[in-house]
Formats: C-alpha cells, structure tokens, sequence
C-alpha cells in the first residue's frame, strides 16, 4: 500500500543508503571520511495536514537519523547534515495530482515565490564542502522562511493521504489510489560529488 511505500522509500531507504556511505567512508573501516546530506523537507515540521501526513512524518524520520548518525560517527571523519526543502519548482506536484501547488501556496511563504531545485542544490554543496567542515548534525532549511505553521489544509483528495483516512484504512479493505500514490525519494551526497542514491516512486 502506499504507506509501505512511502516508509520504505523514505525511512529505509535513507537508513541503508547512510549505512553503506559509512561503511565505505569510515576511518576506523580504512576509509578517508567524507560527508552525507540527506534530503529531508519541511513537511517534517508542518505536518502537510489533510494532504501527505504520512509524507511528513518519514522525513521526521530522516530529520533524528540525521542527528542520530551524527554523533555516532563524528569521530570517524564523517560528517551528517540534511537539508530541508520548502515549496520548490518540480515535477513532484503535477505527478502528485497539483501542478499549481507551489504557486497556490506562494502567499504563505514569507518570501512570497517557490524555491528553485538549483537554491536547494547549492545548499546541498554548501554542506558538502571545505567551508561547512565544522558543521554536523544541522538540518538546513531551504524553504524561503516557511516552516512554523504552515497552511491551511486542501479538502482531502484521492492524492493525498490524510491521518483521518489513514485511520480509517485500518478498518475497511484498503484501495488502490491512483497515479498520485508517490513519494520524494531521499538523497545522499557523499563528499566527492557522487549521487549515493535518488529514489523516487
């Protein structure tokens, strides 16, 4: 079901995709260290009421292992940061059933526009880079000053997973959503620039 989905793109696949850059970038493994960015999103601290709650609380899940991993590797010459996208310019809202997503909600946003896939790129190597080499364990809001409370929600549609409807699932036979059953996938950075891994589904 799309709740397997979304865990398993976003909490599982963020574990195991961590879990090999340390394997092979640890110092006590015979690596040289390196840097991880994960890729969290401000759903973490709005909670996407009424629209992809269960979205939101995977990328809470990114946003602890992030600290978590953190501290335990910091004395191994790896670094953990994640960043943390706002209402950016992609596909992921048309593929989502709303392509004017971003500019439905641009009035919430203090900066009032949508962010640009290259302004959350640029944070990425920032985190990655000789200039971030004391930071670890920062989560990076990319999200032009949007994160504390959010909008108000969209009635519920056959797109979107609301907790509601996910309550009620538990006790009627689940049904298939149509296309708009997708996830954001997670990404790794590791520090010479190659993509650990991009999922999306």
């Amino acid at each position: 079901g799309r709740l397997t989905r979304v865990l398993a793109t976003n909490v599982t696949g963020a574990f195991m995709c961590c879990r090999e850059a340390v394997r092979r970038m640890s110092t006590k493994r015979g690596g040289h260290g390196g840097a991880i960015v994960n890729l969290s999103s401000a759903a973490a601290r709005i909670g996407s009421p009424g629209e992809y709650v269960d979205y939101a609380a995977a990328k809470a899940a990114v946003d602890t292992l992030t600290i978590g991993l953190s501290k335990e590797v910091a004395d191994e010459g790896i670094r953990v940061n994640a960043v943390r996208p706002g209402l950016i310019h992609t596909g992921i809202h048309a593929s989502g059933g709303e392509p004017g997503r971003v500019h439905r909600l641009a009035g919430s946003i203090p900066m009032k526009r949508g962010g640009n896939p290259d302004e959350v790129a640029n944070a990425v190597l920032w985190l990655l880079s000789d200039e971030a080499s004391y930071v670890t364990g920062a989560i990076l809001d990319v999200t032009g000053g949007r994160c504390a409370s959010g909008s108000p929600a969209r009635p519920f549609s056959d797109s979107r997973l609301a907790f509601r409807d996910l309550l009620q699932a538990a006790h009627v036979r689940p049904q298939r959503r149509r296309d708009g059953d997708r996830a954001v996938g997670l990404l790794v950075v590791l520090e010479n620039g190659d993509q650990g891994a991009s999922d999306r589904e």
